[in-house]
């Protein structure tokens, strides 16, 4: 019965899409005529962590994982429909085919359902713009909806850290050949001769406890003579609090602390292009001989560790009270292949974390006020994998596209990947990232499909 209404559900919801793509682009004589894109892509990922570690595994060492095999099936399919007065709506969904963690033997308690495969199918762009001037950098841009978004468009791994990382508690996941977020609310845009570009977003937290607060962030990039590129940008991270008990907890819920979730980040970041002086201009790729960096101070804000911390698992030293803790920084160069490749990148990570990479100690089991924005200290579950592999991360990058539409991509990297187990939600993902340990790493490729 249950399965049965779902299809109904979806059938329903497929239906009313097409219905509603149908209705925008029924002629109007006071809209003048309509432009609709159809675009979609299929890809086939899979990799291995080659070694690593599954920190939430009740043995550390039945957590061991070696050779461990990821594949995922990915498909998206969107229209965007546009009129001649810059009015444009975009549509996409996106599916997909993917093998949750699974491993019973490390004690983890996780039961059958680990041994099947699981299916989702999102909202990839949901989004009404209006654009005014050139098509390709208007000089306006409003939109509103849900939207991918991605401001730093050198970094292949690693970086876009001003929409991608939490403050506090400091949590940062990576995904294979996805380094950019899908931001819910509004976004203000404008480009001035080619070379100037700002974007003012306000979005609602969907992702992270507590969710529908209201982050502020500008953004500014200037392009130096096609040589470089300078960037800036700062959030004001849950600004606009839907509940304040919530995004910062009364004082007598934190057990001697006295924390938020909300934070203010700043970001720079520089990318430097030497094959613009380079000679025999014919003979360089595109993205070749790309040098470029971005940092980001992960919130501004230190916090004393209290005198008693009252037996709490979770002493903030030196995680809170230390700005070069919070302090993350990539740097990335493009490596000639003159034309064999689109890009060869190499990124290497700096982030002096003490805590574990995690969001599980802000979901404790109830509710109330007591989902308090701790880090998660490295110990007990939530170990640091000894022994440690240190602030250091690393990634190699590879895409090359044939026969014009199919594109094949591979990456060998020490990142940021966690484990995603067959239970939803990120409060029962890993509590650490699965390649935290000295001599950790993994690769990934993919083949896809687009058009």
């Amino acid at each position: 019965m249950v399965t049965n209404l779902r299809c109904l559900r979806d059938s329903m919801m497929v239906g009313i899409t097409l219905f509603a793509v149908s209705a925008w682009s029924e002629p109007d004589a006071n809209a003048g005529s309509l432009q609709t894109q159809v675009f979609g892509m299929t890809s086939y990922e899979f990799g291995q962590i080659a070694k690593g570690q599954y920190a939430h595994a009740q043995y550390p060492s039945a957590g061991r994982l070696l050779h461990y095999w990821m594949q995922q099936a990915l498909m998206q399919f969107g229209v965007t429909v546009k009129n001649e007065n810059g009015l444009s709506l975009t549509m996409a969904a996106e599916g997909a085919l993917y093998s949750p963690y699974c491993l019973p033997s490390d004690g983890s308690n996780f039961g059958y359902e680990l041994l099947g495969p699981r299916f989702r199918w999102d909202i990839h762009h949901a989004e009404i713009m209006y654009s005014r001037g050139n098509p390709d950098a208007p000089f306006l841009s409003i939109g509103a909806g849900f939207f991918p978004f991605k401001y730093n468009p050198d970094s292949r791994n690693f970086g876009d850290y001003l929409l991608r990382i939490n403050p506090y508690p400091q949590y940062l996941p990576t995904h294979f050949d996805s380094p950019y977020t899908r931001l819910l609310g509004l976004r203000i845009s404008s480009t001035f001769f080619s070379s100037l570009q700002q974007d003012l977003l306000l979005t609602s937290e969907v992702y992270l406890w507590p969710i529908r607060d209201f982050s502020l962030t500008y953004l500014v990039s200037y392009n130096l003579l096609q040589f470089a590129e300078i960037g800036a940008g700062i959030m004001g991270c849950r600004m606009l609090s839907v509940d304040e008990r919530l995004t910062t907890p009364p004082p007598e819920s934190q057990v001697g602390h006295n924390l938020t979730f909300a934070g203010t980040k700043v970001m720079v970041r520089l990318s430097l292009d030497f094959k613009r002086y380079l000679p025999f201009k014919e003979l360089w790729g595109k993205n070749d001989c790309r040098l470029y960096s971005e940092a980001c101070l992960n919130g501004i804000d230190n916090y004393k560790e209290p005198d008693s911390i009252q037996g709490s698992l979770n002493n903030l030293a030196p995680g809170y009270n230390d700005i070069k803790k919070r302090l993350p920084v990539v740097i990335g160069f493009n490596v000639p292949t003159f034309g064999a490749m689109d890009v060869l990148s190499v990124e290497g990570e700096w982030w002096d974390n003490n805590f574990a990479n995690s969001y599980w100690g802000v979901y404790p089991i109830g509710g109330g006020y007591e989902q308090n924005p701790y880090p998660w200290k490295y110990g007990n579950q939530g170990r640091r994998v000894d022994p440690y592999g240190g602030p250091w991360h690393w990634s190699i990058y590879a895409k090359k596209t044939i026969l014009k539409n199919v594109k094949l991509t591979a990456q060998a990297a020490r990142d940021h990947t966690i484990l995603e187990t067959s239970l939803t939600g990120t409060s029962n993902g890993d509590p650490e990232e699965a390649m935290d340990g000295k001599g950790n790493w993994g690769w990934m490729a993919k083949i896809e499909y687009g058009f």
